[in-house]
């Protein structure tokens, strides 16, 4: 019916071991190998497939990658990383970290191969691990590097989301228009042009993640959940000593706004207001890495953080589209065409960010009340 079922990839493999004293003594393997991957196919379909290629003289496999049929016995026993003591704070940090580190891992290739939403969601793994080691410092200390890094690659894929985002954007608010107050070729600008500056962010996203910068993140990212540097208050019980980040994370949101309704300066208020947006999501997800433990008060300031964080990021989004139309708008005026349909929309956007701008107090009294 036209839908791929399975993917069979019939491989010719050359493999060399160079000797540990040079190139002199290498070893040269060669041998041919059948791998057959489900698409949408089901397990009853990769059943028969195996039992064809079997018919057909095939062997299974002695090893499961090319990599360990090749070195043999040099290739070390995998065993599972062995995490701090059950029931302690370690434990509890140790077991969300190693969740995010799984997740950008897995995202990984989907992102290679342009999945859908891949770049959002090893996007926001590597924020919670980010997230988590500022936190947590205090059980897991000396991690200002890996968080560099991890921001780093945030930024790289960043681009090319917020691109996808922002023409996801433009689209439904273009498709809400009355059709007299759209003039061509405005969707082509806002849907094509847009969509073209995604897949050359993409195309970065994907250079840098085959630089030496993004494998030598892979190996500090193994380092830490290998032999993670645990502080000694990992040791002690999870409710006893994780209550106390929990609480300090909140009051960080509430020092930040405060600090920011004290700014009379509108520019540099709006900027502490983005700070207070991101201390938010930092106390939502520290509140949901500790929903487990401790119950009832970490899901609650979740939802707390979590309502801040829209709000705000209600405007900021409305701040970010405002600017893009301006510079889109630029280029349509530099090609002699009409920018009335940019108008409009930057003056949508700009009304809703105004609401969500004016509404925050009210929101802020409902979340702290």
């Amino acid at each position: 019916a036209g839908r791929p079922l399975a993917e069979v990839a019939d491989d010719r493999v050359r493999g060399t071991v160079l000797a540990a004293a040079g190139d002199a003594d290498r070893r040269v393997e060669r041998w041919r190998e059948i791998e057959v991957e489900l698409a949408e196919g089901d397990a009853k379909l990769l059943r028969r497939a195996g039992k064809a290629l079997r018919a057909a003289g095939a062997t299974p496999a002695a090893t499961g990658s090319k990599l360990a049929r090749l070195l043999g016995p040099l290739v070390p026993a995998a065993g599972p990383p062995v995490g701090p003591p059950a029931g302690t704070a370690g434990q509890v940090v140790y077991d969300y970290l190693r969740a995010q580190v799984d997740a950008l891992y897995a995202q990984d290739p989907q992102v290679r191969r342009a999945g859908p939403d891949a770049v959002h969601q090893m996007r926001v793994a590597s924020r919670r691990l980010r997230s988590a080691l500022k936190s947590f410092a205090a059980v897991v200390p000396e991690t200002g590097a890996l968080q560099d890094e991890l921001k780093w690659i945030a930024g790289v894929l960043g681009e090319a989301r917020d691109l996808e985002v922002i023409r996801e954007r433009f689209a439904g608010s273009l498709a809400g228009l009355d059709e007299t107050l759209v003039v061509p070729p405005v969707r082509e600008r806002l849907g094509g042009d847009l969509a073209e500056r995604e897949r050359a962010a993409l195309a970065r996203a994907h250079e840098a993640m085959s630089g030496d910068r993004y494998h030598a993140l892979l190996d500090r990212l193994d380092a830490m959940i290998l032999r993670p540097p645990l502080a000694p208050l990992a040791a002690r019980p999870a409710g006893a000593a994780l209550p106390k980040i929990l609480r300090k994370e909140w009051r960080r949101v509430e020092r930040r706004y405060a600090a920011a309704r004290a700014i009379e300066d509108a520019a540099r208020r709006e900027i502490a207001m983005h700070d207070v947006r991101k201390a938010a999501k930092r106390a939502r997800y520290t509140a949901e890495a500790l929903a487990g433990p401790l119950g009832a008060e970490a899901a609650a300031m979740a939802r707390r953080a979590k309502t801040v964080q829209k709000v705000l990021g209600e405007y900021q989004d409305g701040v970010v589209a405002q600017q893009i139309l301006v510079e889109e708008a630029g280029r349509a005026r530099a090609a002699g065409e009409d920018t009335f349909t940019y108008g409009v929309l930057a003056g949508l956007e700009r009304a809703a960010a105004e609401r969500s701008h004016q509404r925050f107090p009210e929101v802020w009294a409902e979340v702290t009340g």
